[in-house]
């Protein structure tokens, strides 16, 4: 940077965001931000003393860009979990760097993933549009979860081409089954 830049949190955070972004993971250091940043380390370090909580904040910003991608305006007016998972998965072919930092590094501590296929509000949404118990929308929110997860680590890691329509449709294919699926466990129950 050419002219001087107070270094507070967030112009660090900000340019480890960036570092992870562009680099990967690989190259987040406290050297690489304050070369970023144009200073020493010492500054960075004044604010940071533990680096692993210079990481986590850096990966707050990165979880909350993360919700931002997941939320843009669903103008097809599609169902909102086959939205949300097209979206999931556009995010890992677009910023490939930041889905394998937020979700696959082995740095990352909590059950990420668990708390999303838990989380009530996305359950009671599923339950809503699917016509099944909100207990029983757990399985079909884990399903279309796990499915939409694999293609787009499957992608972020280059192991296969993004192909949209592809995508839509196996996880439309996911969604309907599911809920049938279930629906029909319902009725054999009711049945018994």
């Amino acid at each position: 940077m050419s002219a001087k830049v107070k270094i507070t949190k967030d112009v660090i955070i900000d340019a480890g965001f960036e570092i992870v972004r562009e680099e990967g993971e690989e190259k987040l250091s406290v050297r690489n931000i304050a070369k970023r940043l144009g200073c020493s380390t010492q500054p960075i370090m004044y604010c940071y003393p533990k680096t692993d909580v210079l990481r986590s904040d850096i990966l707050e910003k990165a979880n909350a860009y993360h919700t931002k991608f997941l939320a843009r305006s669903n103008e097809d007016n599609e169902n909102i979990l086959i939205y949300i998972g097209m979206n999931y998965i556009r995010f890992a072919e677009e910023e490939k760097n930041l889905f394998r930092f937020i979700f696959l590094s082995d740095k990352n501590e909590g059950s990420g993933m668990a708390d999303i296929i838990n989380n009530e509000d996305i359950l009671k949404l599923v339950a809503g549009r699917s016509g099944i118990r909100p207990e029983q929308a757990k399985d079909v929110f884990e399903s279309l979860f796990v499915s939409f997860h694999g293609y787009a680590t499957m992608i972020a890691y280059k192991m296969i081409e993004f192909d949209e329509k592809h995508c839509r449709k196996q996880l439309n294919r996911i969604y309907i089954g599911t809920v049938k699926c279930i629906k029909t466990e319902d009725t054999t129950i009711i049945m018994s």
